[in-house]
Parts: C-alpha cells; sequence; structure tokens
C-alpha cells in the first residue's frame, strides 16, 4: 500500500496524508525531529500496469515532513 495516515489521539481517529511514490510493505520508519523516513520494503513488481505476482525488494528512501505534509 502507499497510504499513510497520521494517529490523532486527542479524537482516536486515522488522518490522511498524502501517499508514498511508491506502495511497499514490510518498511522500516525512522523519525528524525520532524522528519519520517520510509526505507526499503518491499513490493509487488508490476507489468502492464497490473501485479505480476512477483516480490521485489526495495532498496528506496522517502522522507516525509510532518509540519509540510
Amino acid at each position: 500500500m502507499n497510504n499513510t495516515f497520521i494517529l490523532d489521539e486527542h479524537r482516536s481517529i486515522l488522518v490522511g496524508l498524502q501517499p508514498m511514490r511508491l506502495s511497499r510493505a514490510d518498511h522500516a520508519l525512522h523519525l528524525e525531529g520532524d522528519l519520517i523516513y520510509v526505507l526499503g520494503g518491499m513490493r509487488f513488481s508490476q507489468e502492464d500496469g497490473r501485479h505480476s505476482g512477483q516480490v521485489v525488494s526495495l532498496n528506496s528512501c522517502e522522507v516525509y515532513s510532518i509540519s509540510k505534509d
């Protein structure tokens, strides 16, 4: 999935944020100040816009700024 959410603890709801560029699973997260780093993970490879059934490892990183969304 490439959906992202933040938990609003005061209202006990998930608030949707900007989606990640790549859908990924089994990734790592690191919080440094205002920035969330999303590292690695796996995703289904795609052929002609459809899932091929092959799982590939990702060696990319995405950075998200909480204050800038």
